[in-house]
């Protein structure tokens, strides 16, 4: 069974053990943003009560697309021949011409 070539432009991609590396990473330190995000605003507004209220918010902000993100990088790191592109730009460019 073949796989599906993946579609973009041909740029430097990551090997898709590399793919599901990095979003094994972000799933399980996404959540990481959190305090980091606490102690950012807490050292800016010099008020901890609003470091921690303020903070977890923002920080909950950003650790759901980062979680959601390595979730999709690692489900998806094995569906996409890299070395393999549907759409080639150069192939597009001399089509058109």
């Amino acid at each position: 069974m073949s796989q599906a070539p993946c579609t973009g432009a041909e740029t430097a991609k990551p090997e898709p053990a590399g793919r599901s590396d990095g979003g094994v990473r972000k799933i399980l330190l996404g959540w990481t943003e959190i305090p980091r995000c606490v102690a950012e605003v807490t050292r800016d507004s010099g008020n901890p009560l609003w470091g921690l209220a303020c903070g977890t918010l923002k920080g909950a902000g950003r650790a759901i697309p980062i979680t959601i993100s390595g979730i999709s990088e690692t489900l998806s790191s094995g569906l996409c021949d890299s070395d393999r592109a549907s759409v080639r730009p150069d192939e597009l460019n001399r089509q058109l011409r």
